[in-house]
């Protein structure tokens, strides 16, 4: 490596802090994820409204978000899926005053997948592209209860075992019930 490609490497010290928080924030999900079933957690992130005062964070900002996470996500040395980067965005953003929204979606009726991201104005923060999956729960700042941006789209039980894991569309089917 050349005098010139270490320069490249080294971060800002703004790179850096988003690093830490996004450090802490995984941590922070993945235990949650660890004590907490899904469906619980999930419904629990579906009541807890956004807190935080509005920092005026640009869109740019969340880019960097968005790029940090993914980036420590692959350096922990705990499992952070598209869960645990989801829960650890939607603290991340709600506490500096952002109104993410988290999906749970699905793909491919024939090998059940199920899948993780985090919309935040006109940002994908976390999930890259998740074009191929259809949502079935959106958690979204404002949603009240009983309506279709919440839960109410099907039962969350079965998630806990699916979380990114394959299993037969039978086993789905009977979760969910039919016409879903």
């Amino acid at each position: 490596m050349s005098i010139r490609d270490e320069a490249d490497v080294r971060l800002s010290w703004h790179t850096w802090r988003y690093a830490v928080r996004a450090f802490c924030e995984l941590l922070r999900a993945r235990v949650r994820v660890l004590v907490c079933p899904t469906s619980d957690l999930l419904q629990i992130y579906q009541r807890t409204k956004h807190t935080g005062q509005s920092s005026g964070t640009s869109a740019l900002d969340l880019e960097l978000i968005a790029q940090v996470l993914a980036a420590v996500a692959r350096r922990v040395p705990w499992r952070a899926d598209c869960l645990v980067q989801a829960l650890a965005a939607v603290n991340w953003l709600r506490r500096y005053g952002h109104k993410p929204t988290l999906v749970i979606g699905i793909a491919n009726a024939e090998n059940f997948v199920a899948h993780a991201w985090v919309r935040c104005e006109d940002v994908i923060v976390t999930g890259g592209t998740a074009q191929s999956f259809t949502p079935i729960w959106v958690a979204s700042p404002g949603a009240t209860s009983g309506s279709h941006d919440e839960h109410s789209i099907m039962d969350l039980g079965h998630l806990d075992a699916v979380n990114h894991d394959r299993v037969s569309a039978a086993e789905v089917q009977h979760e969910i019930g039919p016409g879903v």
